[in-house]
């Protein structure tokens, strides 16, 4: 598609922009969705997680592209609104997972371990994207760390 061609579909920078985050934060959506078999939230906890770590090892591009948008989404007052919209409806599909999984868990507290597992999924692409992905020497690998971590986010021992 030739750049005229893409300007003759979207009306602004912004609107491709905001086209593209849509497509990203829909896949990172699927990452967390149920699937059927899942039924502990734990291993279903650590499975989105790979999958996570799985998109940033085989698109990094469009990995990049995400994080980079989340660090600098200060284009205006409508990007940073759409741009919150889309993360408030991520984190509400994952609250909801996890709802589904454990009904005892509060919404609430449901609500601050989705926003724990995005922002672990945020900081590992951060540092995995930018080269300082030094795992510390406790852990393996980064799905191994990351693992450890969303269990620890969804209130199990790593240690079990």
């Amino acid at each position: 598609m030739t750049p005229s061609a893409v300007y003759y579909h979207f009306s602004s920078k912004t609107k491709i922009i905001e086209t593209l985050m849509a497509g990203v934060t829909d896949k990172l959506a699927s990452f967390f969705e149920l699937t059927s078999g899942i039924t502990d939230l734990h291993g279903w906890g650590v499975q989105s997680m790979r999958h996570a770590l799985e998109w940033m090892r085989t698109d990094p591009l469009e990995a990049k592209f995400y994080f980079v948008r989340l660090a600098t989404t200060r284009d205006g007052a409508e990007t940073l609104v759409q741009f919150r919209r889309d993360s408030e409806k991520l984190v509400e599909s994952i609250s909801d997972s996890i709802l589904l999984l454990d009904n005892s868990i509060d919404p609430l507290e449901a609500a601050i371990m989705a926003r724990g597992l995005l922002t672990l999924v945020s900081e590992t692409a951060r540092t995995t994207l930018t080269g300082r992905d030094a795992v510390p020497r406790n852990f393996r690998t980064y799905h191994e760390a990351a693992s450890i971590i969303t269990l620890r986010i969804l209130g199990g021992n790593p240690r079990e």
